[in-house]
């Protein structure tokens, strides 16, 4: 058959075959909407997780997360022994809002929200093996009135050429304070009178006390950084910290590594009068109560935590 012959069949063709067919449009629509959406179809949108399958986080574990307008992501935790827990979003590119759900694996029953651009939540003697629940939901992000529209016409498919729906980053870190007893530990402001004075740049060898409570405290001499490292203490005991001077809660969370743990307080004036302890369930720990504990000062560059 010569070219003349065939001319005629391949255009016919070309005007008969539409440039998408209708599987094909299904085919990039659902791809766009697991690359760009997370998962679900349609107007069903997840960022990250689901309500079925949430993301994991770890504690102390940075997370760094995402999610679209008109969506939600969706985490979860597991708690492995008794403990405040304390959930901090930061780092948003944009305003969100942050839903605790508590041991609700339904994401229906809400405890509490934090809205803005830095979301805390804190929850406080949670016990171990419990799972907790959390969201995060984009917050007064503008899209096109009709973006939804366009997006999910069954006729026209996806157009390709649109922006995706606005995407907000943010991270999430939990830490924890170790919780010894279901009642929790209340000091009643022994730690200003019991507390053993502890000097900068000193190593000292302790044992841990009959009632499972040893009471510090550091004078700050220049600053502007101190650091409490604790090695080895008991699984069953912890170091927490109190404050400085006022005894409200500051915000330090405690880096636990084995029998090792570290406190890092920053931004001290010199003559800060600083309070911490270690608290221990005494009914555990028998004969492995004895630990070291060392003070030091520093200034930035922060060194290395091998160092």
């Amino acid at each position: 058959m010569k070219l003349r012959h065939i001319l005629p069949l391949l255009i016919i063709f070309v005007f008969l075959e539409p440039a998408h067919s209708e599987d094909t449009r299904h085919f990039l629509w659902n791809t766009w909407n697991i690359d760009m959406r997370g998962e679900g179809t349609g107007a069903e949108i997840f960022s990250e997780g689901s309500p079925s399958s949430p993301v994991v986080i770890q504690i102390n574990m940075p997370h760094h997360g995402s999610v679209f307008s008109s969506a939600t992501s969706y985490y979860s935790l597991t708690i492995e022994k008794r403990a405040d827990i304390y959930i901090e979003i930061s780092e948003l590119s944009h305003d969100a809002v942050l839903v605790y759900y508590g041991l609700d694996p339904t994401y229906e029953e809400w405890l509490t929200a934090s809205e803005g651009r830095v979301l805390t939540v804190e929850d406080y003697f949670v016990e171990p093996g419990s799972t907790i629940h959390f969201t995060v939901e984009a917050l007064g992000v503008d899209t096109p009135a009709d973006e939804t529209q366009r997006i999910v016409d069954p006729k026209q498919g996806p157009d390709l050429h649109e922006v995706p729906p606005h995407r907000i980053t943010y991270k999430i870190v939990v830490t924890e304070d170790f919780i010894l007893s279901p009642a929790g530990i209340n000091i009643h402001g022994e730690i200003y009178t019991k507390a053993y004075e502890l000097r900068s740049e000193s190593t000292y060898l302790q044992t841990v006390s009959t009632d499972g409570l040893n009471y510090y405290k550091t004078v700050v001499k220049k600053g502007p950084h101190l650091r409490i490292l604790v090695e080895n203490l008991s699984e069953d005991a912890d170091l927490l910290w109190f404050d400085t001077q006022t005894g409200s809660y500051s915000g330090a969370h405690t880096v636990r590594e084995g029998y090792m743990r570290k406190l890092e307080v920053y931004d001290l004036s010199p003559g800060a009068e600083c309070l911490y302890y270690i608290a221990a369930d005494v009914s555990r720990i028998g004969d492995d109560s004895t630990f070291t504990i060392s003070i030091s000062e520093f200034s930035d560059p922060l060194p290395h935590s091998d160092q």
